[in-house]
């Protein structure tokens, strides 16, 4: 039994060291990276739980499908851009500000383990106040390009 305990002792010490030792053995690391913005898809919004009051004649609540790694700060809607075309169409651009981004820096070589992160996901919801009323709108997403017709609200 004795030997046995040592063993397993040396096992995980050798275990350990090899855990410290290895990701400066390895051609990639995990660094945070700086604050960063990006335009995201966005839908309109369908709360499954207790809705919020509904939107007046000129706003919609937008929803946007985003994730995260455990032991970041979760993203944020920054700011949401409209644009007012004629004939009755709105361009609606939502942009997401992601704090402090962990990303892998170098080159992941055949062999090695491939970085993971445990990611948790996340819904945001903005109400975005129109300048027109929406019953005649149509509505684009601006992420893409060109814009795609997300809604139309004409009868």
């Amino acid at each position: 039994m004795r030997l046995g305990r040592r063993w397993l002792g040396v096992v995980l010490a050798g275990c350990c060291a090899c855990a410290v030792l290895a990701p400066s053995a390895w051609g990639w690391e995990y660094v945070t990276g700086p604050p960063k913005t990006e335009t995201v898809h966005w839908q309109l919004a369908s709360f499954a739980a207790k809705p919020p009051p509904p939107p007046g004649k000129r706003s919609v609540w937008i929803e946007v499908s985003t994730g995260y790694c455990v032991g970041e700060e979760p993203p944020s809607i920054h700011r949401v851009k409209i644009v007012e075309r004629p004939r009755h169409r709105s361009i609606i651009t939502a942009f997401l500000r992601f704090p402090a981004p962990v990303e892998v820096s170098g080159n992941v070589e055949a062999g090695e383990p491939v970085p993971a992160c445990a990611g948790v996901g996340l819904s945001l919801f903005r109400l975005v106040k129109l300048r027109r009323p929406k019953q005649d709108l149509t509505l684009f997403d601006g992420s893409f390009s060109p814009p795609r017709k997300v809604h139309s609200f004409k009868p």
